[in-house]
């Protein structure tokens, strides 16, 4: 589809963040081997948007400012079985 966009959409292949095995460590899914744990969040999150602020040229806040936040433990990573 990005391909045929015109230019008007770009294709950012994500197995370059969790490997193309969702079962391996590298992929810091839930046990569900589906949702992404925060450690996958934040690491999904740094490598986007950097991967946009190339893009759109900008720089992505500082990953410190905000990945060890309140957000980690939100209930939803405990009912996901991710750590703490």
């Amino acid at each position: 589809m990005a391909g045929a966009s015109g230019g008007a959409a770009v294709f950012l292949d994500a197995s370059r963040v969790w490997g193309t095995d969702h079962a391996a460590k590298k992929a810091l899914r839930a046990p569900d081997g589906i949702h992404n744990c925060q450690q996958g969040a934040a690491a999904f999150a740094q490598w986007f948007t950097g991967e946009l602020g190339k893009r759109e040229n900008f720089t992505p806040a500082p990953v410190d400012s905000w990945a060890q936040k309140t957000w980690t433990g939100d209930e939803r990573y405990g009912k996901l079985r991710c750590a703490a």
